[in-house]
């Protein structure tokens, strides 16, 4: 997807004045004017209405991107929490049916609930809001605790529902049966790191993506890559020095510390990250560490506190025992702790029946 768009798009939705100061605008030699995208609606719309002549078949039509977007943000701060460049997951659902939109919303609702609390194992406060600038009828902004105070939530935890900040100016209710003063409401600190939107038919009208006619209804979903980056090493680090990820979004699951100069264990080295290597599972998730100026502590000790969850340590002890049955030493780190974990010595067979499960 194309990072620059035309006036003359956003014109046909309405938002190139209703954006104003938020938006970078640029005018080229000619003096036709064109904005860096904070979001794509009006150019995925725009996509849909050139295809034509889609089948019913296809329906519902879900097209996904992950690209840089930018804001020209009054305060960026915090890196990643609030830049005016960032990277965004968007996935955008064309229906024929406001039923049939509603069910799909419903579907990628579930499926976000399950990336962020299952795969990412966030503690996330799903709530609703305003649907601001993007526009549409019903909009629901996911939120993870944050110190930074980039953003406040109102939550009941009876009933599991919450509002956002600008719902929470306009005084809506944060829940139909508790009261504020239940006990059952709090404010939370946080920061947003997802935002879904039952868009209607407001870009398809203006944008002319019609099925037999009629406009068709549309959805859209996103997620701040790197506010879930920031946002988790936040969350999970437990110090300054030792950096914490889930392992779905570890750079590296593996670490393999390989020895310096003695030929027998330097072969051995390479056979087992040949191996590994051929784990359906750990396939380009390996890092070997080849800095043998350093020692095998130290570099045990840099790997940890970059969050690698298993290092393999192939050392005095694997040399020891390289001519009968070899053994690898084997560290876990863990979310939320700074101390690595010793697991123990693997034999070969052991050390693979361990790797082949991650």
């Amino acid at each position: 997807m194309p990072l620059l768009s035309s006036k003359t798009l956003w014109m046909k939705s309405g938002r190139w004045d209703k954006l104003d100061s938020d938006m970078f605008r640029l005018v080229d030699r000619t003096g036709k004017a064109f904005c860096l995208q904070p979001t794509a609606e009006e150019m995925i719309t725009q996509v849909v209405a050139q295809k034509g002549g889609l089948r019913r078949s296809v329906f519902p039509l879900m097209l996904y991107q992950t690209t840089t977007k930018y804001r020209d943000e009054m305060n960026p701060r915090f890196g990643l929490l609030r830049s005016r460049e960032f990277l965004m997951n968007d996935l955008y659902s064309f229906d024929i049916s406001e039923e049939d939109a509603v069910q799909t919303y419903g579907v990628i609702s579930e499926i976000y609930d399950k990336v962020l609390r299952q795969n990412l194992e966030l503690n996330v406060y799903k709530v609703r809001a305003d649907c601001g600038m993007i526009g549409g009828e019903v909009s629901h902004e996911y939120h993870v605790r944050n110190e930074s105070g980039e953003d406040i939530i109102k939550y009941c935890h009876r009933c599991r529902q919450g509002i956002n900040a600008e719902l929470s100016r306009k005084r809506a209710k944060v829940c139909d049966t508790c009261l504020p003063d239940s006990g059952q409401v709090e404010e939370i600190s946080s920061i947003e790191i997802g935002h879904t939107f039952q868009l209607g038919n407001v870009y398809s009208s203006a944008l002319g993506a019609v099925f037999h006619g009629c406009p068709l209804i549309m959805n859209c979903f996103g997620l701040g890559v790197g506010r879930i980056i920031a946002a988790t090493v936040d969350l999970f680090s437990p110090d300054h020095r030792s950096m914490r990820l889930p392992e779905t979004i570890t750079p590296f699951r593996v670490a393999v510390i390989i020895p310096k100069e003695d030929p027998s264990l330097v072969r051995f080295a390479d056979s087992l990250v040949q191996q590994l290597s051929l784990l359906s599972n750990l396939k380009g998730d390996i890092l070997v560490d080849d800095r043998v100026d350093l020692s095998f502590g130290k570099r045990l000790n840099l790997l940890a506190d970059l969050g690698v969850p298993h290092i393999l340590v192939i050392g005095n002890l694997t040399r020891r025992s390289l001519v009968g049955q070899p053994l690898v030493e084997y560290f876990r780190t863990e979310l939320c702790k700074s101390a690595t974990i010793q697991m123990g010595h693997l034999t070969h067979s052991e050390l693979f029946d361990v790797m082949s499960r991650l």
